[in-house]
This record gives C-alpha cells, structure tokens and sequence, in this order.
C-alpha cells in the first residue's frame, strides 16, 4: 500500500507515525463549506426557538404555547471555536443575523474581524450566549467542555457541536443539563460513536447509555454526524479523493497530501 485517501476533512482516524514509518502517502479532502456551516446555523436556531419540543408537540395535535417561547438570535452573542474554513463561513452566516459574534483561534485571520471579535478562549467561554465548534479531534481539543469550563459559562448557555465529539465530555454535559447550568443543545456528533452512527437501530439496543440520556432530553437536539451531508458536498470528497490518488500515482503535487 502506498497511499491512503480518506474522503473526509478530520483523519484521526488514520494513524499518521505509522504511515510515515512505512512510506505511505496519506491525504484527505476539503468540500462545500456551506454544507456544515448552513446546517450549524439551521441548529442555532432550533434551539433558540425549542423546535424538538414544538415539532414533538405538533406530532400529537398538541398546539398550545405551554413553555414554548424561544429567544431571539439577535439578542445573543455567539462564540465561534475555530475559524478555518467552516468557522469562517458559520460565522459570515451569522453576521446578517445582528447578533455579536466573538471567535478563538490561534491563528487569527484578518478578513475575519470584519465579521467578529477575536478574544481568548477563557474570555469566549465566559462571555458567550452560545458557543459553537469547528475544530479537528486532537489534544488541544480534547473536552474543552468539562466541569471545569461550564463553570464559567454564562447560565443556560446553548451549546454547538458539528465538529467533533470528542471536544466534549459527555458525561459533564448530561450533569449540567439535569442541573440547569446549560440551557439547550444541539449536537452532529457525539463522544465514542464510531460504529454507532449511520446503523439502523430502531429494533435494537442501542449500547450507548449516554446517547439515549441525551435524546430522551427535551432540550437537546440530536443528530447523526450529517451536517456535512448534502450533493454538493458529496461530490466534493469523491472528487477530490480521485484529484488526490491520481496526483500521487502521477507524483505530481498534491494539494490534499497530509504526509
């Protein structure tokens, strides 16, 4: 084997030493930015506006306003963890929504200050109505929602994950929505679900005790790592897997090349 092209964005899945030990080309892709960075800010929303419990509402004729006044996104200010190329456009997105926009990354791009303020990550956990992330899996990542840093949010803070479920601790999340200190959330991904999602599990025990808390839970919105999920995106990552394969057989330059 001499190279491996995975047709996604995040390649921790894929172990990069030993690739390099053995001489194997790894690459990923990139796709349409507009896939996740739209759906992030579809999800925004509906926690804003309690749509799970107004659409579960709906489903059994139940059409009355009993605890179902939401909030308004102008009203807010969003924090955006991570401003690569998603982040970046997630928070274009939310730029015509008046809301005030806040973002952390190490590395600060310049167009974005059009859009938002940059501030540490302490100073955007601490001031943020909603917190949103759009970073890679690795260390530095590693459950920067904790005990520790829900502490310091704001009360009933709405939390956004489209990135990766290990950003996270799962278990600190699930206390914090039973204690009150988060107010919603909205997650594409989850903790420890690889081999879990894109099954069908509807006659089946679903093996995960902290998914089924979460789902059961009126204002959590859960869905199955499919923010990235449209046509144009699809095509993308085939696309650019074959772009990639093909310039390494050719050993031409290859853009998408991680090692």
């Amino acid at each position: 084997m001499k190279h491996i092209s995975t047709r996604t964005i995040g390649y921790d899945h894929i172990d990069i030493e030993a690739a390099k030990k053995y001489n194997m080309e790894v690459s990923n892709v990139t796709y349409s930015t507009a896939s996740v960075a739209n759906y992030t800010v579809m999800i925004i929303l509906m926690a804003l506006r309690k749509m799970k419990m107004i659409m579960k509402r709906a489903d059994s004729w139940d059409y009355s306003l009993n605890d179902s006044i939401g909030l308004e996104l102008e009203n807010m200010t969003v924090g955006v963890v991570g401003t690569g190329a998603i982040g970046q456009k997630v928070i274009k997105n939310l730029s015509g929504f008046d809301c005030n926009i806040i973002a952390y990354d190490p590395f600060i791009k310049e167009e974005i200050k059009k859009y938002a303020k940059y501030v540490t990550l302490n100073e955007l956990i601490e001031q943020s109505d909603i917190i949103t992330f759009h970073v890679p899996a690795n260390k530095d990542t590693y459950h920067i929602v904790r005990k520790e840093t829900i502490k310091k949010m704001k009360d009933n803070v709405i939390i956004i994950n489209t990135a990766r479920g290990s950003v996270i601790n799962t278990s600190d999340l699930i206390d914090a929505l039973e204690n009150g200190k988060i107010g919603a959330c909205a997650l594409d991904v989850i903790e420890n679900e690889l081999g879990l999602y894109y099954g069908d599990y509807k006659y089946k025990n679903i093996g995960n005790r902290e998914l089924s808390i979460l789902r059961d839970m009126p204002n959590v919105l859960l869905t199955p790592h499919m923010a990235f999920y449209t046509e144009q995106a699809v095509s993308d990552m085939v696309e650019h897997s074959i772009t990639s394969i093909v310039a390494s057989y050719n050993k031409k330059k290859n853009k998408f090349r991680i090692c």
